[in-house]
Parts: C-alpha cells; sequence; structure tokens
C-alpha cells in the first residue's frame, strides 16, 4: 500500500512538474517550491470586473531587444486603450529605446541584480522597496508581466495591488496572479506578447521607432565622409550581448562573407560593433582593409539611422538584429544555441532571413559557457542566402 502511495505521489509530482515551462529541471524545481511556499496568496486572488481600464502596468525587465520584440504589443494594447495610462518597468539601459515610444505614459527604470548581465550597477533594496511603494500609490488596474518571473510577479504585480494580476501561471508565481495563460515554449516570444493581451484585443498594430533629425544627419555625415552612396552598403554586425558570447559566430566567418560581398558584388562592407565588443569589430576589419570600421564610435540610433541606408545588415543573434527588423532594413541573422523560431527576427521572411546550423540540437542553451560548431551554418550557405538576397535587392 505505501508503495502505491509512493507511485501516485511520484507520479503526480512528475507529472505536475512538466506542467512547467521552465527550460532545466532545476528551474521546475525552484519554480514549483516556490508557487508552495507562495500557496497562501492564492486567498488574495479575487479578480474584480474591470468596467473601465485608467491605469496600466508593463514589466519588461531586462535586454533591449527583448524590449524591442515588445514594442508592438505595448503599442497595439495603448491603441486599445488610448485614454488610459500606459507605464513600464524597465532598466536604466533601455531609456533610449523609451524616449522614442511616445505612448509610454510613465517609466520606471529599474536594475534588478538577477538581469544585470553585463555588471550593471543594479538598485539597491532600500530604493527597490521605494519604487514598489510609489506604483502602490498609483492604483492599477492591470498589470501585465511580459517577462515571466515570480520575483516580478510578486514585486511589481502583488505588491502593488494592482486588481487584475496578468502572466504565466507554468512559470512561478500563479498564486500572486488573478488572471492566468500557459507560456507556450514552442512559439515565438513577439507572439506571446500578444498572447497576454489578446484577452483585449486581437488586433496587432507595428509600430516603427522613429529617428530624429541629428540621428539622420549623423548618418549622412558618415556616408559622405566615406563615399557612402544609399543601397550601395553592406552592414556586418560581428558581435553579440557581452555576456553570452557563445551566440557569436566566429570572426573568420565575417572575413569570409565581407571578402566575397566586395569582390562578387562589389559592394561596400561597413562594420559596426558595440564598445564592449569593438576589439571584434577592429580584428575583423585589419583582415579587410578595404572595409569601413566605425565599431565603437556610433551611438544606438545614429547605428540605426545608418541601418536604413544600408541595402542590408548582417548580424548575430542580437539586439541590432531586432533593430533591423524593426525598421524593416533587409537582414540575414545568424544563429547559433538560440532558436530563431522563438527569439529571431519577426516575421522570417523574403528579406528579414535567419539561418541556423544542425536544426536537431536542442535550443536554447542559455549559460553555456562552450557550444560544438554544429550548432552555426556554414559559410558556405549563408552566403548563398546573401547572394540570393542581394539580386533580389538590387533587381528591386
Amino acid at each position: 500500500m505505501g508503495q502505491i502511495f509512493v507511485n501516485i505521489s511520484l507520479n503526480w509530482y512528475n507529472d505536475y512538474m512538466l506542467s512547467y515551462a521552465n527550460y532545466s529541471r532545476k528551474a521546475r524545481i525552484i519554480a514549483f517550491l516556490l508557487d508552495i511556499i507562495s500557496f497562501p496568496a492564492f486567498f488574495y486572488q479575487r479578480k474584480p470586473e474591470l468596467k473601465k481600464i485608467t491605469k496600466i502596468l508593463a514589466i519588461r525587465p531586462d535586454n533591449f531587444g527583448d524590449l524591442l520584440m515588445n514594442v508592438d504589443s505595448l503599442y497595439t494594447l495603448k491603441k486599445k486603450f488610448p485614454e488610459s495610462q500606459l507605464h513600464l518597468v524597465t532598466p536604466d539601459w533601455n531609456k533610449n529605446i523609451t524616449a522614442k515610444l511616445p505612448f509610454i505614459d510613465k517609466a520606471f527604470f529599474v536594475n534588478l541584480k538577477w538581469y544585470c548581465f553585463n555588471k550593471e550597477k543594479h538598485i539597491s533594496l532600500f530604493k527597490l522597496i521605494k519604487i514598489v511603494r510609489s506604483l502602490r500609490r498609483e492604483k492599477y488596474d492591470l498589470f501585465i508581466d511580459f517577462r515571466g518571473d515570480f520575483r516580478i510577479v510578486f514585486l511589481f504585480g502583488f505588491l502593488s495591488r494592482a486588481k487584475v494580476r496578468r502572466g504565466f501561471k507554468n512559470l512561478g508565481g500563479r498564486f500572486f496572479l488573478n488572471d492566468q495563460l500557459i507560456f507556450n515554449r514552442e512559439i515565438h516570444f513577439y507572439v506571446q506578447n500578444f498572447k497576454l493581451i489578446e484577452k483585449f484585443t486581437v488586433e496587432r498594430h507595428h509600430f516603427q521607432l522613429s529617428l530624429n533629425k541629428k540621428e539622420r544627419d549623423k548618418a549622412e555625415e558618415i556616408c559622405g565622409n566615406f563615399d557612402l552612396e544609399t543601397k550601395k552598403f553592406v552592414i556586418l554586425h560581428p558581435t553579440v550581448a557581452h555576456y553570452w558570447k557563445v551566440k557569436k559566430w566566429k570572426d573568420k566567418n565575417f572575413m569570409e562573407i565581407g571578402r566575397h560581398i566586395m569582390s562578387e558584388h562589389h559592394l561596400k562592407i561597413v562594420i559596426c560593433s558595440g564598445p564592449l565588443e569593438q576589439e571584434t569589430g577592429n580584428r575583423i576589419a585589419r583582415s579587410l582593409p578595404d572595409a569601413i570600421n566605425l565599431s565603437g564610435q556610433l551611438k544606438l540610433f545614429e547605428f540605426a539611422a545608418l541601418l536604413t541606408r544600408s541595402l542590408l545588415v548582417i548580424s548575430n543573434d542580437s539586439a541590432p538584429m531586432h533593430l533591423a527588423a524593426n525598421l524593416g532594413v533587409p537582414l540575414i541573422a545568424v544563429f547559433g544555441p538560440t532558436n530563431f523560431r522563438r527569439s529571431g527576427p519577426y516575421p522570417v521572411g523574403k528579406h528579414q532571413i535567419a539561418i541556423e546550423g544542425d536544426p536537431d540540437l536542442n535550443r536554447p542553451l542559455f549559460g553555456a559557457k562552450t557550444v560544438d560548431d554544429k550548432y552555426f551554418p556554414e559559410t558556405d550557405m549563408v552566403i548563398k542566402k546573401i547572394d540570393r538576397l542581394i539580386k533580389s535587392l538590387i533587381k528591386k
């Protein structure tokens, strides 16, 4: 009898554990245990009927690229409730993009310690408590956690006393929510963001970031200085987030495609990498003496303005990839240990192309220190895609 009870308990545990969408078994166990501990919050889950939504709090506490994938869903939400105030919690490093979002009525910039991957300065406990108290005074009708994080749900949803707290039930923190849906690991993050708002609207609106005169003038100045004709040069962005270097395609591959584009298509190459990875850009430039190296020299939206003048950009899985997708710039994105079907440019199309290596290898491998080269595509495969895309763009 005891053995039967044990077997039933183990089967229930395994079934329940599998209902969590966290990627590792360790993460699922942690989420499971946290939900057990937080079960008393279940008695505060009463969800009122909202006759009118006047204030909304959206949470996107992590990377620039993640916020970019969230822009359209936030914009759509604002269009559905134009008279409401839409507030956003996001980190300091997203200030520049937040300033480009006129539909965000108020932003709280909070660097949470567990998202400071590049060792940025994180918020102190005292200041975090002060922020939570400020949110509490706002009296939100609706809270939406786009990230899916137990800590976020508790701090900014439950403690803010938002009337309706919407988020994912199978990532941990379900008892701090009173409006839940299933997180689906098989669909794109962009689509997942819209799943969170589809109970309010099934529309989808695209918001393209605008570039100001100063940013466009800088791009024009660069083109004049280096004799770059609009749509006659290709940008290489060979770097990735500093904390996740295993996503980076090898420098020699970017060198090879740079040489190919210059010799076969007679287009100029512009190399751009961010300030944290400037040496990568410099290293590739030394092997391509005819290329123009702007690594570490451009502000984010000066780079964006230059993107709009280029024929196309070739990039790793990185924030500039999402920036190109938002601006409608033709793009070839090289993927390795991450899955472009979940975090790639959206939507992938005729001029927005994602290429990966062996599709049968399990992804993602967030936190992995090394990955097999099989995750990445062969250079020849990428060159074929480049040739085909350049020919179609020039025909246009």
